[in-house]
């Protein structure tokens, strides 16, 4: 419980930022690149996965694209656990990318920790940004 005694001091912030003019929202379709199943405890890639990955990608390089790597891991344990598994993933993937010839620049990875009922389980997508 709190009490609001004679002494508080209440302010009104208002807002000095200017808006900003723009015309809407702008939804974009990003499209799936790759699909990497993981086992449940797995982080890395053996060296046949990873020159299968390589492979593809190369034929695949479009200058001037974004790619997002999208690691998705369920919460079964600790939320921390998850997101260590995601970084993992997503880390090692992305040095595919690299190794594949597109700029460390165009990359951007993220964790995705889920529900363990959630349908990507334990995945990496590499999608393509407009």
């Amino acid at each position: 419980r709190t009490r609001d005694p004679k002494d508080t001091l209440a302010l009104q912030v208002k807002a000095v930022e200017q808006p900003v003019d723009s015309k809407g929202v702008e939804v974009k379709t990003a499209d799936t690149l790759l699909k990497i199943g993981f086992a449940p405890t797995a982080i890395s890639f053996d060296d046949d996965n990873s020159a299968k990955v390589v492979s593809f990608l190369r034929g695949k390089i479009q200058p001037g694209t974004k790619y997002e790597v999208w690691a998705f891991t369920p919460q079964t344990r600790s939320i921390t656990e998850a997101q260590r598994l995601g970084f993992y993933r997503a880390a090692m993937t992305r040095n595919l990318l690299i190794k594949a010839g597109i700029a460390p620049g165009d990359i951007l990875t993220q964790v995705r920790v889920t529900d363990p009922k959630a349908a990507d389980g334990h995945m990496v997508r590499v999608v393509i940004k407009p």
